[in-house]
């Protein structure tokens, strides 16, 4: 985790767990991007519908990481994931600010 949460980037604080939390209040809202990138990643991870019993035909994505993310282990591992996108966003907003200097 970044131990310095508030470093001003264009003039304005980034706060790495506000904007975390953001990142997976859009993944719980449905947002299709962020429900798409967190697939994504939990893909990678091998862990999309691989603890998932009821599948069908008419199961989608989204099913997968709606019911994923409401199990203990999704919430973490969203919760997880959202920290380190926010902390690489953090990282790339820091980079361009002294690429700009």
């Amino acid at each position: 985790m970044n131990a310095i949460p508030n470093i001003p980037t264009r003039g304005r604080p980034f706060d790495v767990s506000q904007r975390a939390a953001v990142i997976a209040q859009a993944v719980d809202d449905c947002n299709p991007a962020a429900m798409l990138s967190f697939a994504t990643h939990v893909r990678d991870e091998g862990l999309l519908g691989c603890w998932y019993d009821n599948l069908s035909l008419g199961t989608t994505v989204a099913h997968l990481i709606e019911r994923y993310i409401q199990t203990d282990d999704g919430r973490a591992e969203l919760r997880a994931w959202a920290t380190q996108v926010a902390e690489d966003q953090f990282e790339e907003a820091i980079s361009c600010q002294y690429e700009a200097a």
